[in-house]
């Protein structure tokens, strides 16, 4: 007997695991890990259950398979909800602000080149980004990248050696303007064109 929880509908569930690991990787949300953990092992044994019930001729047995379907598809619902409202909970303001009406896509490439970058003066690295962003007159998104493209190569450093008074130096392409400020840790703390 096929399984009724089919390979598209797991295929759904594990994308959806790695879509949220950041949020099950948070030790806030372990009991949402240790959910999905328990749902793992009830597919497990609705796939035993079905292969006993395909074997059998007690329908009691196709009845339990279908009643543990019912709760893994009901458990799994729950829990994708569960993930959406831990996402959004674990966001700052900032972040919230900065991965409004972006696709999912988008919001997993702005965290990752957020994570090159310092907060500096700010309180968080959103909030850098989101008021650097804005007084450049740059979508959020092509800002980081821009930044994250950013040729030092072809730029020339400021102060030379060592790091000005507020440990960073400057990197700025002379032929475009284009510059970015690092901190002593290589963490980007702004970014711009003159």
């Amino acid at each position: 007997m096929a399984s009724q929880f089919d390979n598209n509908k797991l295929g759904h569930w594990n994308n959806l695991v790695e879509e949220y690991a950041d949020v099950l990787g948070r030790s806030e949300n372990r009991d949402l890990a240790q959910s999905w953990q328990n749902i793992e092992k009830m597919l497990r044994q609705l796939e035993e259950l079905e292969d006993v019930a395909a074997d059998s001729e007690n329908p009691d047995d196709a009845f339990a398979a279908q009643e543990l379907l019912e709760r893994v598809e009901s458990e799994l619902l729950q829990l994708e909800q569960d993930l959406e409202i831990a996402r959004g909970l674990n966001w700052s303001q900032f972040e919230r602000q900065l991965f409004a009406e972006r696709e999912q896509s988008e919001i997993e490439e702005m965290q990752e080149l957020m994570n090159l970058w310092s907060p500096g003066t700010y309180s968080s690295v959103a909030q850098s980004i989101i008021d650097h962003a804005f007084r450049k007159r740059f979508d959020v998104l092509d800002y980081l990248r821009a930044a994250f493209n950013f040729d030092r190569t072809k730029a020339v450093r400021v102060p030379p050696v060592g790091f000005r008074y507020d440990g960073t130096a400057r990197w700025e392409n002379q032929n475009t303007g284009e510059y970015i400020i690092l901190d002593d840790l290589g963490k980007i703390r702004s970014y711009g064109i003159n």
